[in-house]
């Protein structure tokens, strides 16, 4: 009997804190936006025009999904408890550094070598900017492409261990040493960055 006692008051207390969220939100409790996050308005049966909303249904989930009472204190846990335990982060476009630091995982392939842009495509992107600081300067104008490097390639350092597929030089380099070739001005911004005295857009948990 004590056993199943525990049982029960085992899974009263799952219950209970699944209702926190609806019951807080029932009775007036607001949720807070992260950041500069903008939280979905409340749904509506009519749309701009007057018709009937087909997305109604879709409506009220996304509005639940981001109204639910605790929200912000639910998304900061679950994100303290993936950092902790499993070392990662619970945005799929975040990946988590050493000290805190995070990175854009769009740019993991660039990083690792496991895929760049070709000789080809690096090629047609230098050829195009030349064309477009030849319209400029017919035009009376000086052009300057100065294109910001990956946060990666400027602070590897912190990183996390990933495996390296190729030691080509990496899109950023590449493209520069193009349009070099095809005489366009062009500005390191890498150079300048890691010559600074300071670390310059740190994000970090």
């Amino acid at each position: 009997m004590k056993k199943n006692g525990g049982y029960i008051l085992f899974i009263v207390l799952i219950l209970l804190i699944c209702m926190i969220p609806s019951v807080g939100m029932f009775s007036g409790g607001e949720a807070e936006a992260g950041g500069n996050e903008v939280l979905t308005p409340p749904p509506s049966l009519r749309d701009r025009d007057g018709r009937w909303n087909t997305s109604y249904l879709t409506d009220v989930t996304n509005y639940w999904e981001d109204h639910y009472f605790f929200r912000q204190q639910f998304v900061t846990a679950w994100s303290a408890l993936n950092q902790k335990l499993l070392g990662t982060s619970i945005a799929d476009s975040v990946v988590l550094g050493r000290n805190g630091w995070l990175y854009f995982s769009d740019t993991l392939d660039n990083y690792t070598g496991f895929k760049t842009l070709s000789q080809r495509e690096i090629f047609s992107a230098a050829h195009n900017l030349a064309l477009i600081a030849e319209y400029c300067q017919n035009q009376g104008a000086r052009f300057l492409f100065a294109p910001a490097p990956n946060k990666n390639s400027v602070y590897p350092q912190n990183m996390p261990d990933l495996p390296v597929f190729s030691r080509r030089a990496g899109n950023m380099d590449a493209l520069h040493e193009a349009l070099e070739e095809e005489g366009v001005p062009s500005l390191r911004l890498r150079d300048a960055i890691e010559a600074a005295d300071e670390e310059i857009g740190r994000a970090h948990v």
